[in-house]
């Protein structure tokens, strides 16, 4: 090719803007190799600059979309359409597109192929744009949402036609729109449920490798003339709907699906009715479930049960005041994810980053949500403007909040672009912290890296005065750490037990409020178990006791009113069996630790009324606590024995007078104040 040395020189150029490396270098050759008529396409780059730009982009940026090009060299010029590069996407259109071509494929499988193929043409496009700076971060984010939305309403219409085939034998056609309007539903099926994005899904703030977070519910759980309730279908669509979207082949997979969010978790049913779901948030949803619905979002089914649900928990997320506030539980949240993160470059959950900003903006809109309408917003970016518009937030902290997040937003979508990696972190040194710097317009990668530091530093002392939060705070062990356990997954299921309810089932039990108490004391009982000898068996006493308890927050209150009596409690659980087994045995035991008698003074004379249990639970606690000695334990049973057997015979001789003399007498350890708690009782009984 005569113009050889020209292209060569154009391409060098061009190359300049980005690190073109080897790799970039093998990125174009591939690209290269791919089109159907080479000279052509070369003579397309030297003519064009548009599409030159395009594949050098493409060739040093993303190994991902380079694949793309390769397998399908045609879709490049998707991208030198300059027009169709700089369109946003069309929801609506791509929907109906979606909708009205799939029925087309007769097999799941085709199906499912063609979605990834439509996910890959236009995530190609997405990427394009993006790394040319033809959109800003919301732009992109929401791009990635609505393809996602469009694909994700196919996907699940499609497997809901086949669950509908299996349970009702009865195959009807696709919608041809997501259902905004049930009027003309060909089935009530279609026309009595939604499908609700949460998370990033919810807020419009995709990336290009999310998972997407989703619950469905029923407007109520109709029952078909064949015995099928409508949950029952609706569950198996969300099953295959999970599964098929999950699955990884040949042409890669749709999105990873999670509808683990839902109440009560993976243990609880797919689908719940609208009533059902409110129930659960009015009487036992969790403030983190509180922050997780302000990104809730439409995704297919029924619009109107949508805005029904949302207007139902609206007083659940943003009340006019909270008992609580409601900053406690989300610190916590915020400072685990922190003490668990073990690499600083992390810049979704390191401090001072993408967290601290979603964190710091939901704190706000849940605190004033209820008050100030306005600042109720689904996406990070405009809550942050509407935040400053109320004056929550400084011009200054929004500036810095908006500027933070861009970046990272920029950052996050550039390494997930290069191999189609759900990554969040920042190499420290290598080709790719190169090429980051190079495509963010800075000069060396230290320069990146110490600007990045900068933000971080503003952005966690933005959260930190919004939630109150000390530094001295953030450098706290995490609960328990300290603590010798021998069997740490045990000790962990116990503690999730003593805190959620959670058992085998993995089911959330207990209520907030429970939740809560059991944090209050957690400091006492972390303190006990970092001395004590056998850390792992307090905590599992703790727990089966706390199984029977009947009401736990009942326990934990009154500890938390007395640590003196939590400790004395404690100490039981790891040195007194005999106590814990007659409290799992007994269960109104309780109202002697809950009346604080425990290690109470015993006295025969008056206490002999009680049942065994109760007498022998004293003299255990007593004993193991160290307020009787073996002789008055020994003492008090004995006394209290012989106690019961004069209070017997003085009952049945009352009412059955005898015309004879008689006595009883006790012999063995009784007789000598000698008894335990597994002694028999030998009695001599002598009549005239």
């Amino acid at each position: 090719m005569e113009n050889a040395g020209l292209l060569s020189d154009r391409i060098q150029r061009a190359g300049a803007k980005y690190h073109f490396t080897v790799a970039s270098e093998n990125n174009f050759l591939r690209i290269l190799k791919s089109v159907f008529n080479r000279t052509t396409f070369l003579n397309d780059l030297l003519n064009y600059d548009h599409h030159l730009e395009v594949v050098t982009g493409i060739a040093a940026n993303s190994n991902f979309l380079t694949d793309i090009v390769v397998r399908n060299p045609g879709i490049l010029y998707r991208a030198f359409d300059p027009g169709m590069l700089e369109a946003r996407l069309d929801e609506d259109r791509l929907t109906a597109e979606v909708l009205r071509s799939i029925k087309n494929y007769k097999t799941e499988e085709s199906r499912r192929n063609y979605l990834r193929n439509i996910k890959k043409r236009e995530l190609f496009v997405i990427g394009v744009r993006d790394f040319l700076h033809l959109g800003s971060v919301k732009d992109i984010t929401e791009d990635l949402s609505k393809l996602a939305r469009a694909l994700s309403t196919a996907l699940f219409f499609s497997v809901l036609k086949d669950s509908i085939k299996t349970f009702l034998k009865t195959d009807i056609p696709f919608p041809d729109n997501k259902l905004n309007d049930t009027s003309g539903a060909e089935n009530k099926v279609y026309s009595s449920f939604v499908v609700i994005a949460l998370g990033k899904f919810g807020g419009n703030e995709l990336n290009y490798s999310s998972d997407i977070d989703l619950m469905a519910m029923t407007s109520e759980n109709l029952t078909f003339e064949n015995g099928v309730t409508l949950n029952e279908i609706l569950a198996d669509a969300v099953r295959n709907f999970t599964t098929s979207g999950s699955e990884m082949t040949s042409e890669g997979y749709l999105y990873r699906i999670d509808f683990r969010l839902r109440p009560d978790g993976k243990s609880a049913p797919l689908v719940r009715t609208l009533r059902e779901t409110v129930h659960y948030y009015e009487t036992r949803g969790e403030p983190w479930e509180r922050q997780m619905l302000i990104k809730a979002g439409f995704v297919c089914g029924n619009r109107e049960l949508y805005d029904k649900f949302i207007s139902s928990v609206r007083p659940f997320v943003y009340p006019a005041t909270h008992l609580k506030p409601p900053l406690e539980q989300l610190k916590r949240l915020r400072e685990n994810m922190v003490l668990n993160l073990k690499d600083d470059r992390n810049i979704k959950l390191s401090k001072g980053g993408i967290r601290d900003i979603e964190f710091g903006v939901q704190a706000l809109q849940l605190i004033f949500g209820g008050k100030i309408p306005q600042v109720r917003d689904c996406n990070t970016l405009s809550a942050i403007d509407k935040l400053n518009e109320a004056g929550l937030l400084a011009n200054e902290e929004a500036m810095a909040y908006s500027a933070a997040y861009e970046l990272y937003r920029d950052i996050e979508h550039y390494l997930q672009l290069m191999n189609d990696t759900q990554t969040h972190s920042i190499p420290e040194k290598g080709e790719i912290t190169e090429k980051l710097a190079v495509y963010l317009g800075y000069e060396t990668p230290e320069i990146l890296l110490h600007e990045l530091d900068t933000l971080k530093q503003k952005v966690r002392k933005i959260y930190e005065s919004i939630t109150g939060t000390e530094s001295a705070h953030d450098s706290g062990k995490q609960p328990f750490s300290a603590v010798s356990f021998t069997d740490k997954k045990g000790a962990a299921r116990n503690i999730l037990f003593l805190g959620e309810g959670k058992g085998l089932t993995m089911k959330k039990e207990f209520d907030s409020r429970t939740t809560e108490a059991f944090h209050r004391i957690t400091p006492v009982l972390e303190k006990y178990l970092e001395s004590s000898g056998n850390p792992d068996l307090v905590l599992s006493n703790f727990a089966r006791i706390m199984q029977f308890a009947g009401l736990p927050s009942v326990y934990y209150d009154v500890f938390e009113d007395s640590p003196v009596l939590f400790t004395d409690f404690l100490k039981l659980t790891e040195i007194s069996q005999k106590s814990v087994d007659l409290l799992t045995e007994q269960p109104d035991l309780k109202d002697f630790i809950l009346s604080g008698r425990i290690g109470e003074y015993f006295s025969p004379a008056t206490d002999f009324s009680l049942s065994m249990r109760q007498i022998s639970f004293i003299l255990a606690s007593g004993y193991a606590l160290g307020y009787m000695s073996r002789e008055e334990v020994s003492a008090a049973l004995s006394s209290v024995v012989s106690l019961k057997i004069r209070s017997a015979a003085d009952d049945y001789f009352s009412e059955n007078p005898a015309d004879y003399e008689w006595f009883a007498a006790v012999m063995g350890s009784a007789s000598v104040s000698e008894m335990r708690f597994s002694s028999d009782i030998d009695l001599f009984f002598l009549v005239s």
